[in-house]
């Protein structure tokens, strides 16, 4: 599976400050192939050098380009037009026209924002991936899928180790 990253998932993956930077690093790490755009590269650049992380352009630009140089990173041109995102309310659509990108290329959309994971819209493209996450049921071997509206309970390094356990078992396309 790949994933096109959104703005706060990119945040996350590049700023210590931020409070999921870890487990959302880990997860990063873990993937074979993830995807950025220019509309997510520049919405991170636009939050980074804003006052919550005041961010100097030159620590902005490093971060995007040591990010871009990841052998896993591909960015993806955005081909789709604004006219081909779903009917939203004017907060949605950015994150409309990102979904309508991450389906027309069959990638999911990875986000930490919840709200986006509920819209109607969104479904079976947009994902948390901290919170669907499989994780031993209870200590039995089954795995459970109810990460998606349960946030990970433990420490980061046992969330890289389900990670890395989770996709060796899961099937490669």
């Amino acid at each position: 599976m790949s994933w096109l990253l959104d703005v706060n998932f990119l945040l996350a993956s590049r700023w210590t400050t931020h409070v999921d930077h870890e487990q959302v690093r880990c997860w990063l790490d873990s993937q074979e192939e993830f995807h950025t755009t220019p509309i997510v590269e520049l919405g991170f650049l636009r939050v980074s050098l804003s006052p919550g992380y005041a961010a100097s352009w030159e620590d902005a630009h490093q971060s995007l380009v040591s990010l871009q140089a990841r052998p896993s990173h591909s960015f993806l041109p955005d081909d789709v037009m604004a006219t081909d995102s779903p009917e939203t309310r004017h907060k949605d659509t950015t994150d409309a026209h990102l979904v309508s990108l991450a389906a027309r290329h069959h990638l999911k959309l990875a986000t930490l924002d919840m709200a986006l994971v509920s819209k109607p819209w969104a479904a079976g493209v947009v994902f948390n991936p901290l919170h669907i996450l499989r994780v031993l049921d209870q200590g039995s071997s089954d795995y459970t899928t109810t990460r998606q509206t349960q946030p990970h309970e433990g420490s980061v390094e046992k969330l890289c180790e389900e990670i890395r356990a989770y996709e060796a078992a899961s099937p490669k396309p």
